[in-house]
């Protein structure tokens, strides 16, 4: 995903002011909804553990619904 956005932050570190801010924003949310990994498990493998990762918390409400059902 930074690969395919690099120009674009490339050109964001050229701009200044309310543009600057603007970019940086769009930026950011554009990295976080395309960096989610749509096929993450409700509950994280023991290396993504190891590595401190943790399951989002949508995912952890998805399966306490399920259990509840």
């Amino acid at each position: 995903m930074l690969a395919t956005a690099a120009f674009r932050i490339a050109d964001a570190f050229e701009l200044d002011g309310v543009d600057a801010i603007r970019e940086w924003e769009l930026l950011a949310e554009l990295i976080v909804h395309t960096g989610q990994d749509p096929n993450w498990r409700t509950r994280p493998s023991i290396l993504d553990q190891l590595r401190g990762w943790h399951a989002a918390p949508a995912a952890k409400q998805k399966l306490s619904s399920r259990m509840h059902a």
